[in-house]
């Protein structure tokens, strides 16, 4: 999909706490960029790179086990709005940058949440490069035609 946090937060954020209208912008604005998102129904969904990793970083319970639900989503939401990127960055151990992107994240998360039914996100380290090496060596060569079986579990 050609949206991301960083693209949604520079067309709808001028504030640095974004207002709360501004937070119901991003919160609508991706779930109409992911109803453009390819039909399925996937048992669970993975969300990998920097946004997901610090959104569970503001989330104490998320730390514990990385998963990121509505509620979670929501309670990142209540701490991001409390403070400046700034203070935001230094009460989690983040960087400013990544903080003023986290509630356009956020809304991301939740808004794939609700095109595809699923109830809880599991947020991991690695990001697309590590998927595109485990698929290809996992799939070979052909392992884009295999996204369905690979998706499925690793063996598929």
């Amino acid at each position: 999909l050609p949206v991301g946090c960083a693209t949604l937060a520079r067309r709808l954020v001028a504030h640095d706490t974004p207002t709360p209208a501004e937070i119901a912008a991003l919160r609508a604005a991706a779930h109409v960029a992911v109803a453009g998102a390819p039909r399925g129904s996937p048992a669970t969904i993975v969300a990998v790179g920097g946004t997901s990793a610090n959104l569970v970083k503001v989330v104490p319970a998320a730390g514990r086990d990385r998963i990121l639900t509505r509620r979670r989503l929501g309670a990142a939401r209540s701490a991001l709005s409390g403070a400046p990127a700034a203070a935001v960055a230094e009460r989690f151990g983040i960087t400013t940058k990544r903080a003023s992107l986290l509630p356009a994240g956020a809304a991301l998360l939740e808004a794939l949440m609700d095109r595809y039914g699923v109830e809880r996100v599991t947020a991991v380290e690695e990001g697309l490069r590590e998927g595109a090496i485990y698929a290809l060596a996992w799939g070979g060569a052909g392992w884009r035609d295999r996204l369905d079986a690979l998706a499925h579990g690793w063996g598929g």
